[in-house]
């Protein structure tokens, strides 16, 4: 695809600027490169699929690895990413302008300041490079993909599937599962499979299993006027977690299909984070809410009283009760 060809250039690019620049200037490209990879949104899925992957406290590891001139990068490749990024954010983020010279005097034996600049580029910058080139294309865009179904249903084809909805209100989450199949697809996801079944009942799309990173996603319905209210929300939540269980995934994703003229809130542990992700039993949820009814009130307009919040305890207590 020659969208993903460009994001591979533009990312080799940013790369090949920190290898040239001058060291003076190497903490204020270090933020440039940061915010680059934050505003892009394909790499802004990737990364948030990455901060939720293999638990890592990142303040444990520099007092036990990264205290000296000696610093001992996790083994694993997904913690070592994790670990190079949460360098470069330091460096990016500190009010001194010597972050990024403390940093790569740990990571080299030299003291020459431009020496200890290509060090950290070398040590650091490039492994997360790396790591990002790797799944650029694979399966952990995913949340990127249901981003973008996400934004095309609600741009393109509300109506579309809103009239789907009232047609079929029966089988209404078999076919926006199939719809929802089909955009996967498309996006680049192998075989997202329906309704496979595992140990706990069947999930509503799984895909990849072949991969150690196999897709689990649960897709519900939410219109109160029809029996699908906040408890059948809160039962696809069991469902998913259940079903990265089984598939042992440490990354879930709940979508719903808003069919109501309600706004759905879900909780997230960072304020104003798109989208909401929880932590449940040592798994990370990702929950998006797909607004199918075009006769929502605008956010302008919209009445704060028509709102369906849904809490952490409602997630969690759903899942306690099962």
């Amino acid at each position: 695809m020659i969208y993903l060809r460009d994001l591979r250039v533009r990312l080799q690019d940013r790369r090949n600027r920190m290898h040239r620049i001058d060291w003076i200037q190497y903490q204020v490209e270090l933020k440039q490169f940061v915010n680059f990879l934050d505003g892009t949104p394909h790499f802004r899925s990737l990364l948030t699929v990455l901060d939720a992957s293999e638990p890592l406290d990142f303040e444990q590891w520099k007092t036990e690895e990264a205290s000296g001139r000696r610093v001992l990068l996790p083994q694993s490749e997904t913690q070592r990413a994790k670990v190079c990024r949460r360098i470069i954010q330091e460096c990016a983020n500190a009010e001194n302008d010597r972050a990024a010279m403390e940093w790569g005097g740990r990571f080299s034996t030299s003291f020459d300041f431009p020496v200890m600049c290509e060090t950290l580029t070398k040590t650091v910058l490039d492994p997360l490079v790396n790591y990002l080139h790797d799944r650029i294309d694979d399966s952990s865009h995913v949340l990127f993909a249901l981003e973008r179904f996400k934004f095309k249903v609600e741009w393109f084809r509300q109506e579309e599937l809103h009239q789907k909805y009232e047609n079929d209100t029966r089988r209404v989450e078999a076919n926006l599962n199939s719809v929802l199949r089909e955009a996967l697809f498309d996006y680049g996801i192998d075989y997202p499979f329906s309704e496979p079944v595992s140990p706990s009942g069947r999930t509503d799309v799984v895909a990849m299993l072949d991969s150690d990173d196999a897709l689990v996603l649960e897709v519900k319905v939410f219109d109160p006027d029809r029996q699908r209210d906040k408890r059948h929300i809160c039962q696809g939540f069991h469902q998913v977690n259940r079903y990265a269980d089984d598939y042992q995934q440490i990354v879930g994703y709940l979508v719903v299909f808003n069919c109501s003229d309600l706004q759905i809130v879900f909780p997230s542990e960072a304020s104003g984070e798109v989208p909401p992700r929880i932590t449940h039993a040592g798994k990370t949820f990702f929950l998006i809410v797909v607004d199918v009814n075009p006769n929502r009130p605008s956010a302008s307009k919209e009445n704060p009283s028509r709102r369906q919040q849904i809490t952490l305890d409602d997630l969690r207590s759903a899942d306690a009760a099962a």
